[in-house]
């Protein structure tokens, strides 16, 4: 596959269809599909339209995410959620060589911001236990060795290289010891297992949901059926620094953030609750493509 580019204006498609088995009367709907707007991504627009139509409002999360509840009164046995956005990004230059360098001494000095906390503790995708632990002793991540820098890349290269990326393996709601055991997992399962080992280092470290830009090798963009997942961790000079370890690379400017928080469950793209079924099917459409202006 071709490589991203480093920085460019996309134009971001994101369709979510729910199908029930029998009609409901009723939805509310937690989304999260609007792109962040940073130092390092504009969003020039963002459109998020819902069939049926319902009332939706919009607002900001705890950590700062763009969000809308959207409440669908009438009786429907399809929801179709479609996200619109075009977002610019810039080219992500590499973490400096000093910033790299600082030693895990260093953390201590972070240890006590209370900005930090929610992204040091454990989380409900990303907690120890004993399969974690066997898999970080066989794998010599039980401890970093060297400095933060390379010590973080290390981790995202040996996830990556440890484990099959297999989409369909696991659900939104696995946790990581489905990965541990079959040794098969989406992005979502790679990001909650650097995040659970980097936290274990003390590492401050944040679950980040968003698009990737997928070409084949032609340069024709690639429909993807899900949104992609990757992590943050936090250096010393107070830094924050993106592995994506499905990739095994480092994010750069083919990467659109979306939504940040302590694990999947602070960034899922949609979530909520229908009055009147019982079971529902989920199936979703990405495409990111470069802008045309």
């Amino acid at each position: 596959m071709r490589p991203a580019p480093e920085g460019a204006l996309f134009d971001v498609r994101h369709l979510s269809v729910y199908r029930y088995a029998v009609p409901v009367s009723s939805c509310v709907m937690s989304l999260r599909l609007q792109p962040r707007q940073d130092r390092d991504q504009r969003v020039e627009r963002c459109v998020i339209e819902a069939e049926p139509t319902g009332s939706m409002a919009a607002g900001r999360d705890g950590f700062g995410n763009p969000w809308h509840l959207l409440a669908v009164r009438s009786t429907h046995q399809k929801l179709e959620l479609l996200s619109r956005s075009r977002v610019g990004t810039t080219a992500r230059s590499e973490p400096s060589r000093g910033a790299g360098q600082v030693g895990w001494d260093d953390y201590r000095t972070l240890a006590p911001d209370p900005e930090h906390w929610d992204f040091i503790g454990d989380s409900a995708f990303a907690r120890p236990s004993p399969a974690l632990a066997s898999f970080a002793d066989r794998n010599g991540l039980s401890r970093p060795v060297a400095e933060p820098l390379a010590d973080l890349a290390g981790l995202s290269a040996a996830i990556h290289r440890e484990f099959e990326f297999a989409p369909g393996s696991t659900t939104a709601s696995s946790p990581i010891e489905d990965m541990l055991e079959s040794g098969r997992g989406v992005c979502q399962d790679y990001a909650h297992l650097m995040i659970a080992l980097a936290r274990g280092w003390g590492v401050p470290s944040r679950y980040v949901s968003g698009y990737l830009y997928i070409a084949d090798d032609a340069g024709t963009p690639i429909r993807q059926t899900a949104m992609h997942a990757w992590v943050e961790c936090l250096l010393p000079d107070g830094s924050w620094v993106g592995f994506d370890p499905a990739n095994d690379c480092l994010v750069g400017g083919g990467h659109i953030r979306v939504a940040v928080g302590r694990d999947y469950g602070d960034a899922a793209p949609t979530a909520g609750v229908y009055q009147g079924g019982w079971e529902s099917e989920l199936t979703v459409e990405v495409d990111v493509i470069p802008a045309v202006t």
